[in-house]
Protein backbone atom coordinates (compact mmCIF):
# COMPACT_ATOMS: atom_id res chain seq x y z
CA UNK A 1 0.00 0.00 0.00
CA UNK A 2 1.12 3.53 -0.49
CA UNK A 3 0.12 6.86 0.97
CA UNK A 4 -1.81 9.31 -1.18
CA UNK A 5 -3.53 12.59 -0.55
CA UNK A 6 -2.10 13.04 2.93
CA UNK A 7 -3.26 16.18 4.63
CA UNK A 8 -3.58 17.43 8.17
CA UNK A 9 -7.14 18.30 9.16
CA UNK A 10 -8.23 21.18 11.41
CA UNK A 11 -8.44 18.95 14.51
CA UNK A 12 -4.84 17.79 14.04
CA UNK A 13 -5.63 14.30 12.78
CA UNK A 14 -3.77 13.11 9.74
CA UNK A 15 -5.86 11.66 6.94
CA UNK A 16 -4.07 9.42 4.49
CA UNK A 17 -5.92 7.87 1.58
CA UNK A 18 -4.69 4.46 0.53
CA UNK A 19 -5.56 2.11 -2.26
CA UNK A 20 -6.18 -1.57 -1.57
CA UNK A 21 -6.25 -4.68 -3.67
CA UNK A 22 -7.68 -8.15 -3.39
CA UNK A 23 -4.68 -10.40 -2.92
CA UNK A 24 -6.40 -13.50 -4.29
CA UNK A 25 -7.07 -11.91 -7.67
CA UNK A 26 -3.60 -10.48 -8.35
CA UNK A 27 -5.40 -7.95 -10.57
CA UNK A 28 -4.03 -4.64 -9.42
CA UNK A 29 -1.56 -2.08 -10.55
CA UNK A 30 0.64 0.56 -9.01
CA UNK A 31 -2.41 2.78 -8.77
CA UNK A 32 -4.29 0.33 -6.49
CA UNK A 33 -7.64 -1.35 -7.16
CA UNK A 34 -8.24 -1.21 -10.90
CA UNK A 35 -11.54 -0.84 -12.68
CA UNK A 36 -11.11 -4.34 -14.12
CA UNK A 37 -10.45 -5.91 -10.69
CA UNK A 38 -13.02 -8.41 -9.51
CA UNK A 39 -15.81 -7.03 -7.40
CA UNK A 40 -16.39 -8.86 -4.17
CA UNK A 41 -16.00 -9.00 -0.42
CA UNK A 42 -12.79 -7.64 1.07
CA UNK A 43 -11.43 -7.58 4.58
CA UNK A 44 -9.33 -4.47 5.04
CA UNK A 45 -6.50 -5.04 7.51
CA UNK A 46 -4.09 -2.10 7.61
CA UNK A 47 -0.49 -2.84 8.52
CA UNK A 48 1.51 -1.11 11.22
CA UNK A 49 0.85 2.63 11.33
CA UNK A 50 3.65 5.11 10.73
CA UNK A 51 5.86 5.81 13.74
CA UNK A 52 4.19 7.98 16.41
CA UNK A 53 0.69 7.39 14.95
CA UNK A 54 -2.19 5.03 15.66
CA UNK A 55 -5.07 4.12 13.37
CA UNK A 56 -8.17 5.96 14.56
CA UNK A 57 -10.58 4.73 11.90
CA UNK A 58 -10.89 2.91 8.60
CA UNK A 59 -13.65 4.12 6.32
CA UNK A 60 -15.14 3.50 2.92
CA UNK A 61 -15.82 7.09 1.94
CA UNK A 62 -17.43 8.39 5.13
CA UNK A 63 -18.74 4.98 6.34
CA UNK A 64 -16.78 3.32 9.18
CA UNK A 65 -15.52 -0.20 8.46
CA UNK A 66 -15.09 -2.92 11.07
CA UNK A 67 -15.39 -6.11 9.04
CA UNK A 68 -15.80 -7.31 5.48
CA UNK A 69 -17.03 -4.87 2.87
CA UNK A 70 -18.18 -5.32 -0.70
CA UNK A 71 -16.08 -3.33 -3.15
CA UNK A 72 -16.33 -2.60 -6.82
CA UNK A 73 -14.69 -0.16 -9.22
CA UNK A 74 -17.45 2.33 -8.35
CA UNK A 75 -16.82 2.15 -4.58
CA UNK A 76 -15.58 5.24 -2.74
CA UNK A 77 -11.94 5.31 -1.63
CA UNK A 78 -10.78 3.45 1.44
CA UNK A 79 -9.56 6.04 3.96
CA UNK A 80 -7.34 5.37 6.96
CA UNK A 81 -7.35 8.12 9.59
CA UNK A 82 -4.26 8.32 11.78
CA UNK A 83 -3.87 10.29 15.00
CA UNK A 84 -0.92 11.05 17.22
CA UNK A 85 -0.64 10.91 21.02
CA UNK A 86 -1.58 7.25 21.39
CA UNK A 87 -0.91 5.33 24.55
CA UNK A 88 1.83 2.85 25.42
CA UNK A 89 1.68 -0.53 27.17
CA UNK A 90 4.78 -1.57 29.08
CA UNK A 91 5.40 -4.58 31.28
CA UNK A 92 7.07 -7.91 31.83
CA UNK A 93 6.22 -11.49 30.94
CA UNK A 94 7.24 -14.24 33.34
CA UNK A 95 9.56 -16.76 31.59
CA UNK A 96 9.05 -15.01 28.27
CA UNK A 97 12.31 -15.79 26.48
CA UNK A 98 11.68 -14.81 22.85
CA UNK A 99 7.91 -14.67 23.38
CA UNK A 100 5.32 -12.46 21.77
CA UNK A 101 2.77 -10.15 23.33
CA UNK A 102 -0.61 -9.50 21.72
CA UNK A 103 -2.76 -6.53 22.67
CA UNK A 104 -6.24 -6.68 21.19
CA UNK A 105 -9.17 -4.31 21.76
CA UNK A 106 -11.92 -5.65 24.02
CA UNK A 107 -14.42 -4.37 21.47
CA UNK A 108 -14.20 -2.88 18.03
CA UNK A 109 -12.29 -3.81 14.91
CA UNK A 110 -9.55 -6.42 14.78
CA UNK A 111 -7.24 -3.95 13.02
CA UNK A 112 -6.68 -2.31 16.40
CA UNK A 113 -4.58 -5.27 17.58
CA UNK A 114 -0.83 -4.86 18.01
CA UNK A 115 1.98 -7.29 18.74
CA UNK A 116 5.42 -6.96 20.26
CA UNK A 117 8.25 -9.15 21.52
CA UNK A 118 9.95 -9.64 24.84
CA UNK A 119 13.60 -8.80 25.41
CA UNK A 120 15.94 -11.12 27.36
CA UNK A 121 14.60 -10.30 30.85
CA UNK A 122 11.00 -10.53 29.57
CA UNK A 123 10.23 -6.83 29.19
CA UNK A 124 8.03 -5.48 26.41
CA UNK A 125 6.80 -2.10 25.26
CA UNK A 126 4.19 -1.44 22.58
CA UNK A 127 3.46 2.18 21.68
CA UNK A 128 1.17 3.97 19.30
CA UNK A 129 -1.96 2.37 20.77
CA UNK A 130 -5.44 3.70 20.12
CA UNK A 131 -6.94 4.73 23.48
CA UNK A 132 -9.42 2.18 24.85
CA UNK A 133 -9.87 -1.12 26.68
CA UNK A 134 -7.51 -4.00 25.74
CA UNK A 135 -6.82 -7.67 26.40
CA UNK A 136 -3.14 -8.61 26.81
CA UNK A 137 -1.76 -12.10 26.17
CA UNK A 138 1.77 -13.52 25.89
CA UNK A 139 2.80 -16.61 23.92
CA UNK A 140 6.00 -18.54 23.18
CA UNK A 141 7.90 -17.10 20.22
CA UNK A 142 7.39 -20.10 17.93
CA UNK A 143 3.58 -19.90 17.99
CA UNK A 144 1.53 -17.87 15.49
CA UNK A 145 -0.19 -15.07 17.36
CA UNK A 146 -3.13 -13.35 15.70
CA UNK A 147 -6.47 -12.11 17.04
CA UNK A 148 -8.09 -15.09 15.27
CA UNK A 149 -5.95 -17.76 17.01
CA UNK A 150 -6.22 -16.44 20.56
CA UNK A 151 -10.00 -16.41 21.01
CA UNK A 152 -10.04 -19.31 23.51
CA UNK A 153 -7.50 -17.49 25.72
CA UNK A 154 -9.35 -14.16 25.99
CA UNK A 155 -11.38 -15.09 29.11
CA UNK A 156 -8.11 -15.47 31.07
CA UNK A 157 -6.36 -12.49 29.50
CA UNK A 158 -5.14 -9.48 31.44
CA UNK A 159 -7.37 -6.44 30.91
CA UNK A 160 -6.20 -2.86 30.99
CA UNK A 161 -7.03 0.63 29.76
CA UNK A 162 -4.87 2.65 27.38
CA UNK A 163 -5.11 6.42 27.72
CA UNK A 164 -3.85 8.98 25.21
CA UNK A 165 -0.28 10.04 25.88
CA UNK A 166 0.10 7.77 28.94
CA UNK A 167 2.08 4.60 29.73
CA UNK A 168 0.05 1.72 31.19
CA UNK A 169 1.86 -1.07 33.01
CA UNK A 170 0.69 -4.69 32.75
CA UNK A 171 2.52 -7.87 33.75
CA UNK A 172 1.72 -11.18 32.07
CA UNK A 173 2.34 -14.94 32.17
CA UNK A 174 2.87 -17.08 29.07
CA UNK A 175 -0.14 -18.77 27.52
CA UNK A 176 0.17 -21.69 25.13
CA UNK A 177 -1.70 -22.27 21.89
CA UNK A 178 -2.82 -25.79 21.11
Amino acid sequence: MRHEGAKTLADGQRRIKRHIHRLATRRYGDDGLRSDALSGDYLILPGEPPSLFYIDSVRLGETALEGEVELSAASPEVVLVYKTNGGTARGTVENCGAGKVLLTPQSGPVWGSRTGTCDGPGRFEIGGLRPGEYYALAFPGDQPVTPETVGPFLPGAARFTVRAGEVTRTDLKLSGLR
